[in-house]
């Protein structure tokens, strides 16, 4: 029995001795190799978080280059008795006086150049048909509550290209009325402005009114261009007293004569309509009303009182006897 037991016990312990060195050692070899497997593939991972940068490609802006050459100038786009630095540098190159707005004098010498030279014309504005400015007059034949865009082709028609046309849906472009009050949007022709209001609806814009606004400086004279002779009606003289709201206006019988009345000096203009404006005490402003127009002056003498910043405002536009002017 020995004989036939004796070499499977020496086998099994010879496994069982091979599984005692054996079972720690592989232990030991995995252990190590997971470590360094670990490590590595750490490694793998940092290297996969680092952000590759991709180059950037610099995005030059394209700038608009000005032609300021002779034949750049001439063959600019202007835009009639509206002043700007393209029209100065015309004036220049034309070798006439250079302040910056177009008028006939400046049309026709721009057309005289551009037929020496062989240019089109097509940057020539066309001269407007003209419209009689009236204070509290129609305008450019407009009827009150015209329609907006209908209003504005009559008036570019009559006075030419505004100084710029506002976004009538931008509520940005909105202010509210000196003369009326309620929200409107003012188009510009220099020193004549034209009012655009909501008409019974917010989606519907129509002609409001129109005035005049400048104002005079002792140096450089008038701030803005008149795109016009401005006129005042014949009409009848309001008494009233602009400090005491209790009264309430009477037009009287006294006829002020019409014309263009209007002077840079309050003096010069009371001499025209043969009466003195009256003080308005609250607003530190002189008025002048009758059954068809308003006139306001006010005067700014400068820093230091007397100065040449001095500044005399004039204020011009309709007016009759249901709203009487009320500002």
């Amino acid at each position: 029995m020995s004989q036939l037991f004796g070499p499977r016990r020496r086998n099994r312990r010879i496994r069982n001795a091979l599984l005692v060195i054996g079972l720690p050692a592989f232990i030991f070899i995995a252990y190590f190799g997971f470590i360094k497997d670990d490590g590595n593939s750490s490694n793998d991972d940092d290297s996969a978080l680092e952000i590759v940068e991709e180059p950037t490609t610099e995005v030059i802006e394209e700038v608009e280059l000005v032609d300021n050459s002779p034949e750049g100038i001439l063959t600019r786009d202007y835009k009639w008795m509206v002043q700007s630095e393209d029209t100065r540098q015309l004036q220049e190159l034309l070798e006439i006086g250079a302040d910056g707005w177009y008028g006939e004098g400046t049309r026709t010498a721009h057309l005289e150049a551009l037929e020496a030279a062989g240019l089109p014309d097509v940057g020539v504005p066309s001269i407007p048909t003209g419209c009689e400015i009236i204070i509290g007059g129609q305008l450019c034949g407009i009827n009150a509550l015209e329609d907006a865009e209908v209003a504005l082709q009559a008036l570019q028609l009559g006075l030419g290209d505004p100084d710029e046309l506002p976004d009538f849906n931008d509520e940005n472009s909105w202010t509210r009325s000196e003369a009326s009050g309620e929200p409107v949007i003012s188009v510009m022709w220099g020193a004549l402005y034209v009012e655009f209001g909501n008409c019974y609806s917010p989606f519907r814009q129509c002609f409001k009114g129109w005035g005049i606004d400048n104002s005079y400086f002792a140096i450089r004279g008038w701030d803005k261009k008149f795109p016009g002779l401005v006129k005042l009606p014949e009409s009848l003289l309001v008494d009233w007293n602009p400090n005491d709201d209790t009264i309430a206006p009477l037009v009287t019988s006294v006829n002020i004569s019409g014309g263009p009345l209007l002077m840079p000096e309050r003096w010069a203009f009371e001499e025209n309509i043969r009466n003195a404006m009256l003080y308005d005490e609250t607003n530190d402003r002189y008025v002048f009303k009758t059954n068809l127009y308003q006139v306001i002056f006010t005067e700014s003498t400068g820093n230091p009182p007397g100065s040449s910043e001095k500044q005399l405002q004039w204020q011009l536009y309709g007016c009759s006897e249901t709203d009487w002017c009320a500002r």
